[in-house]
């Protein structure tokens, strides 16, 4: 006789933190609890995808690193490890490792970027369904011109600064975005 598998299949999601890593984000817990029922996920730090030295935890020395050759490596780095189907929900830097990534695999099916600023010195499009989700206060966020350029999903949360992810009342804009292409 043979055993019929009747558990349902979950597609993948890999969430990338933003600058800080997994040392500061507890805000992440909100995220799973959201996607665990639909998603098997899995969460990877940013900083040790870059081989980023956290012996100065600034926000500059972190920065300047990551803008220093940090993102291209944990883009290579990323893209190796892609085996199968993805889904992505990248916060700030983790958006620009994930667009970079997503340039050369195609096993990126969907990218969500939250507040990935460096976007905007993106000249070309990743071939996946793209969704970026900015705060209308964001300082350095894409122009409208670019997000018409690279036909790209502008979702823009009303009086958001950069780090509003972290912050409970719009976790349900973002979460909505990354499940709209399952449910």
């Amino acid at each position: 006789m043979v055993k019929r598998n009747t558990e349902i299949m979950k597609k993948k999601l890999l969430i990338l933190t933003d600058l800080w890593g997994l040392r500061k984000a507890s805000y992440l817990n909100r995220y799973l609890d959201e996607f665990e029922a639909y998603f098997e996920i899995r969460v990877i730090d940013s900083l040790e995808l870059a081989c980023i030295d956290k012996r100065v935890y600034t926000k500059e020395s972190l920065h300047r690193q990551f803008i220093n050759g940090g993102i291209d490596r944990a883009a290579e780095r990323l893209v190796l490890s892609l085996e199968e189907p993805v889904n992505i929900l990248a916060f700030s830097i983790g958006g620009a490792i994930a667009w970079k990534a997503a340039m050369k695999s195609a096993y990126v099916e969907y990218l969500t970027c939250v507040s990935s600023t460096r976007l905007r010195l993106e000249t070309e499009r990743p071939s996946c369904q793209v969704s970026l989700i900015f705060g209308s206060n964001e300082s350095f966020g894409p122009s409208v011109e670019w997000f018409e350029t690279m036909d790209a999903n502008r979702i823009e949360i009303s009086g958001g600064e950069h780090d509003f992810y972290r912050y409970n009342r719009e976790i349900g804009v973002i979460t909505e975005q990354v499940l709209h292409p399952i449910i």
